[in-house]
């Protein structure tokens, strides 16, 4: 046998390294929120360790905003206020101007570059000119195009700092001990009941209180509880669990893995697959659904597809089980479009019929910001709740706005499929099968949901959607201008993916 390099094996120990203070690094967020009581001091200690971490790994970075994008649900709903979604976001931030600062050295070559460039800057353009929508003060402009881009250009973020597989399956490791984190709690939240979450006190009593309380005191009316996990809402939390588990079917199927490590990923979504009944949302099942039928659309003459759906059964079981099969009727309405279809099929149609004004009510309109002071003028940033994506960026941006809205997100859709064909078969395919999926579904699944500002979703799926794109434009032979791409060797790659390097 050929002996390793040193140059390779220093690579192999910084690439473990980084993999443990990754998952170091997201599980000391929740413990800030767990430990500190003050949501401004929360703030000041995750951006003091971001800051410290602007010019260390973009991984580290990268798992420091999952960890805040995915526990800050408690913060919001317990003491509300403005503090909270600045914690969410003061990381992202942070990772945008570092992205900045670079593309400015570079002449902007990744932001020019991608699939996405041009009809991006379409909508980034038509989004500044509606800062001139008289309908929409300047400060609810400011906000709304905040929420627009701060997630979106998270596309330009991963398709800078993508380096190879064995990185994408690092964050999917992060992503998956947060999901299965989360999962657990929320499936202690649904046997604990309504009653827990007020026991917790602040914004929590309120948040109970609508979430069936008398359904589960065994009263026989009101609707039933539906966990909301470590989320802001039940919908949220369902969501989350579903793009997660779609995350790690591409690990779980890849045969460069090792098979405890695929065993590990087969739990996870077996858990995460058990919490989503807790939730009581209807739309990860929807979403799941259709997720399998891009897979074998995919996958074609892969066989090993056939391995999900015995693990899709077991999940679904059991969380019949967990949930005393109190949400098997829920989930029957799927079928009836007097209570699924027409409950987003209903805001889209009378968003669109409804355009009077030319260019929208203006920026923030429908996604919302934080009550900076809860009374007087603040009032108008609550939101205005649109159960479709398309119906939401009708009411904001009007016809114009629309048809842009639906040329960008068609333009992913179409970009995701061709960066998945560029790529051979091999230990990258299968890291952005997941990845792949969300961009093919993208233009679909936002007739029922809103398309930014929905975290923490958002944030991870554009930069994984921009890590996907850029292996693709790899793949095709072109390496944006002379950028490093580094060789490495990932430690749960070798075996059998020892002879595959990522270029």
């Amino acid at each position: 046998m050929r002996p390793v390099p040193a140059e390779t094996r220093q690579t192999d120990q910084l690439i473990g390294s980084t993999g443990v203070f990754m998952l170091i690094l997201a599980a000391a967020v929740p413990a800030i929120f767990i430990w500190i009581p003050d949501p401004f001091i929360s703030l000041v200690l995750i951006g003091v360790l971001a800051l410290a971490g602007m010019s260390a790994s973009w991984e580290l970075l990268i798992a420091l905003m999952l960890g805040a994008a995915f526990f800050v649900g408690p913060v919001k709903i317990y003491y509300g206020g403005w503090v909270p979604y600045a914690i969410a976001e003061i990381v992202p931030v942070m990772i945008l101007l570092r992205w900045l600062l670079a593309e400015m050295q570079t002449g902007g070559s990744y932001l020019k570059g991608t699939p996405l460039s041009t009809p991006f800057l379409w909508l980034a353009s038509y989004l500044v000119i509606e800062f001139a929508n008289p309908a929409s003060t300047i400060l609810r402009s400011l906000f709304g195009f905040r929420s627009w881009l701060i997630h979106t250009m998270m596309f330009f973020v991963g398709y800078s700092v993508y380096r190879g597989a064995d990185q994408v399956e690092r964050l999917f490791r992060v992503l998956a001990l947060i999901g299965v984190a989360t999962a657990i709690y929320g499936i202690y939240q649904w046997q604990q009941g309504p009653a827990a979450l007020e026991a917790l006190g602040g914004g929590y009593v309120r948040y109970a209180q609508e979430s069936g309380y008398l359904f589960w005191n065994g009263r026989g009316v009101g609707p039933t509880f539906r966990a909301p996990g470590a989320y802001t809402s039940s919908n949220a939390f369902g969501m989350n669990m579903a793009f997660l588990i779609v995350a790690a079917l591409g690990p779980l199927l890849s045969k460069a893995l090792p098979f405890r490590t695929r065993m590990l990923y087969a739990v996870s979504i077996l858990v995460m697959g058990i919490a989503i009944p807790c939730s009581g949302s209807r739309a990860p099942a929807a979403y799941l659904g259709g997720s399998l039928i891009i897979i074998a659309i995919l996958m074609r003459q892969n066989k090993a597809a056939i391995a999900v759906l015995p693990l899709a059964y077991l999940a679904v079981t059991l969380g019949n089980s967990v949930t005393s099969g109190r949400f098997i009727n829920r989930y029957a309405t799927l079928s009836d479009p007097n209570t699924y279809l027409w409950k987003w099929l209903v805001p889209l149609l009378g968003s669109v019929t409804s355009m009077n004004d030319a260019f929208g009510k203006g920026l923030g309109y429908a996604v919302g910001a934080p009550a900076l002071l809860g009374t007087g003028r603040w009032t108008e940033f609550e939101r205005n709740t649109i159960d479709s994506g398309y119906g939401a960026v009708a009411q904001e941006l009007g016809p114009p706005g629309l048809l842009i809205f639906i040329c960008f997100a068609v333009a992913v859709g179409i970009a995701a499929v061709k960066a998945w064909r560029a790529l051979p078969p091999g230990p990258t395919r299968d890291a952005f099968l997941g990845p792949a999926v969300w961009g093919i579904a993208y233009p679909i699944w936002t007739f029922l949901a809103t398309p930014h500002a929905s975290l923490p979703a958002t944030l991870y799926l554009w930069l994984f959607l921009g890590m996907l794109m850029r292996a693709g434009t790899i793949s095709r032979g072109a390496p944006r201008d002379g950028a490093p791409i580094l060789r490495v060797r990932s430690a749960p790659m070798t075996s059998r993916a020892s002879r595959w390097r990522t270029r």
